[in-house]
């Protein structure tokens, strides 16, 4: 079942090009809010999909202030058996950033991977109606 979209966040980026990626990394740890590493090392994987038309592509590129972004993540090995892939929606109103989340069937990406197998996935997998037509 899909994780509700209601708890917005903050989301900011920072362009930083007066500092070395190690003084930048050094700022961070330091700073008085204390900030951590919550998550061990790991690959994460994306499958982007958007309309023919590239509306999620260019609402990025434009910076639209409400935009959604569509894709399937998961976490490890790039290509091979797929185990916990999840597909999310990726909500921006204006700095402020949810996701609607719900976990796909596992797949394989290979050399027999195709747009059609994705769509099998997300036509097998146990997702609401409204997440398919997206």
């Amino acid at each position: 079942m899909a994780k509700a979209a209601n708890n917005f966040r903050y989301e900011r980026k920072f362009l930083i090009s007066e500092l070395s990626k190690y003084d930048t990394e050094m700022a961070v740890k330091l700073h008085p809010a204390m900030f951590m590493r919550i998550y061990p090392s790991r690959y994460v994987n994306n499958i982007y999909c958007d309309s023919l038309d590239l509306k999620s592509y260019y609402d990025t590129v434009d910076g639209a202030d409400k935009r959604i972004k569509v894709r399937v993540r998961w976490y490890g090995d790039l290509f091979g058996l797929i185990e916990k892939p999840v597909l999310e929606l990726k909500i921006k109103k204006g700095i402020m950033g949810t996701k609607e989340s719900c976990r796909l069937n596992s797949f394989s990406l290979d050399n027999n991977f195709y747009l059609e197998t994705l769509a099998s996935i997300f036509h097998d997998s146990d997702i609401p109606e409204h997440l398919k037509l997206r």
